[in-house]
């Protein structure tokens, strides 16, 4: 199995959550970490973590939802570390709200965020990704659980990962969503993580649904 040492992983939504938990646990493994967050105080939290553990990180401010940032941060992160490994896109939102009282504008920045920013990362790291000897991978993390316009967005994003899966295999980039029922970063720190092999890339999952987190993200 490939080490993680030197793979450099871009992480969305890396402030908080099971974002930050990855990116902790990869930098443990080697991972050089792109950390990207709407917020600048919780990504200069996380990289203090990291390098206070020795690791390596730089930190990347951008709202995912728009389209040019997004773009700006790839094309940053391949010119600071002079290529992309791995994609994680770990960051979404969850408005509450049912059907009858959700408002319009936490309605469509669900759709942003969780749909729309998820692909606009997947078409800019797909661009660079296929110029690279190694190609890439890409893991979505899709959340099972949620209010209404999470889990219609969510929904979305599933069909657009087999859509990527089976487009950008031809260039070697992996595609693969992990879909857990409950996000808790404990499960995803110290033990395997549960995911979604596709059909399309030709990966299966393990027999009994489990990986390693390094396994998984250089599985090919």
């Amino acid at each position: 199995m490939k080490s993680l040492t030197e793979q450099v992983i871009l992480i969305t939504g890396a402030g908080r959550g099971v974002g930050k938990t990855l990116a902790e646990t990869l930098s443990a493994e080697g991972a050089i970490i792109a950390a990207v967050d709407i917020s600048p105080l919780l990504l200069d939290e996380l990289e203090a973590s990291i390098r206070g553990g020795g690791g390596q990180c730089r930190t990347y401010v951008s709202d995912m939802a728009k389209k040019r940032f997004v773009q700006g941060i790839i094309e940053t992160v391949f010119e600071d570390w002079g290529k992309v490994d791995v994609l994680i896109n770990a960051g979404y939102v969850n408005p509450k709200g049912g059907i009858l009282d959700l408002d319009d504008w936490d309605w469509q920045r669900s759709l942003d965020v969780n749909l729309s920013g998820v692909f606009y990362a997947l078409q800019a790291f797909g661009r660079v990704a296929k110029e690279q000897p190694d190609g890439g991978g890409v893991v979505n993390l899709i959340p099972q659980t949620g209010n209404p316009s999470l889990t219609v967005s969510t929904f979305a994003l599933l069909r657009l990962t087999h859509e990527a899966a089976a487009q950008f295999a031809a260039h070697n980039i992996r595609v693969n969503a992990i879909c857990p029922t409950e996000m808790r970063q404990e499960d995803l720190a110290k033990h395997a993580i549960r995911y979604c092999g596709s059909e399309l890339t030709g990966q299966v999952a393990a027999k009994n649904g489990e990986r390693p987190i390094s396994e998984f993200l250089l599985y090919n």
